[in-house]
């Protein structure tokens, strides 16, 4: 498990590094991440989240047995479950506390 955490870090990481160098102020003010990352953070602790190790942009959650997986990057979320129900259900609560948008299947 702990293998596996660490290399969707490490592969997070090396994405975001790629977009951070590409697209350095998209965000407005340099207080908007933190102000959102706090957001997140409340509504990821009501859900009964918990960060995974040291970092602080990485939760999980257990929920009838089917781990939740969840990175975050500012505004943009990658959600992983091995349970289509469960991780959907999961979206759309994220999404109506937000009322975000929903962009589709992560593809390769």
């Amino acid at each position: 498990m702990e293998t596996s955490i660490f290399h969707l870090h490490r592969v997070m990481k090396r994405i975001l590094d790629t977009f951070i160098a590409s697209s350095n102020s998209l965000y407005g003010m340099p207080s908007a991440a933190r102000a959102w990352h706090t957001t997140m953070s409340a509504f990821l602790e009501r859900e009964v989240c918990e960060t995974v190790g040291f970092e602080k942009s990485m939760w999980r959650v257990v929920i009838d047995g089917h781990r939740i997986l969840l990175g975050a990057h500012i505004d943009d979320f990658v959600i992983a479950c091995a349970n289509w129900p469960i991780l959907d259900a999961f979206r759309m609560r994220l999404l109506e506390a937000y009322e975000g948008t929903y962009e589709g299947l992560l593809e390769q």
